[in-house]
């Protein structure tokens, strides 16, 4: 995790977030286009989701404000 003052030793994904992604990406939702929202601060290690054929877009969403529900929405919709 970043924090102030603290970087992060590996772009992976934190904790069980890349196992997670795995499963959805090639889990029950095969058959489902995915979107992929990204909220973090620096680049991250998403290469099973940029090989899945399912995803369908990524969206970086850095830190967002108290908006960001409607800017996503705008962006995808």
């Amino acid at each position: 995790m970043e924090l102030e003052g603290t970087d992060r030793r590996s772009i992976d994904l934190p904790g069980s977030q890349r196992s997670i992604l795995a499963d959805v990406v090639s889990g029950a939702a095969r058959d489902v286009p995915i979107v992929l929202l990204l909220f973090s601060a620096g680049p991250l290690n998403i290469a099973v989701a940029d090989a899945a054929e399912n995803v369908r877009a990524i969206l970086q969403c850095s830190f967002p404000a108290q908006t960001a529900g409607l800017a996503i929405f705008q962006v995808l919709d």
